[in-house]
């Protein structure tokens, strides 16, 4: 309820047991659906104007220059998600 957002990323990065989390970023939208990224030194409620309950989405933030350099398998399988998502949706 009164969650930081850096409190909430870091129960999802354990969740999905990730380790490379730079990476990684929980975003929500706006009333007027603009896509904005969860600030994690702010309360979540004090950023989403939409809720409870608050939807946010678990996205790639930052999309690593050279891929084969990523140490673990789980974090290039989820860039395969966000790629793979992305290009559906368009």
């Amino acid at each position: 309820k009164d969650a930081m957002g850096d409190e909430l990323l870091r129960r999802v990065f354990l969740h999905l047991d990730l380790v490379e989390k730079d990476y990684f970023g929980l975003q929500f939208m706006d009333a007027k659906q603009v896509p904005h990224w969860v600030n994690p030194v702010k309360k979540v409620k004090k950023q989403v104007e939409i809720g409870p309950p608050y939807t946010l989405h678990f996205r790639v933030k930052f999309y690593a220059l050279e891929p084969h350099k990523l140490k673990e398998e789980l974090t290039r399988y989820q860039f395969f998600l966000q790629i793979k998502q992305d290009v559906r949706l368009g």
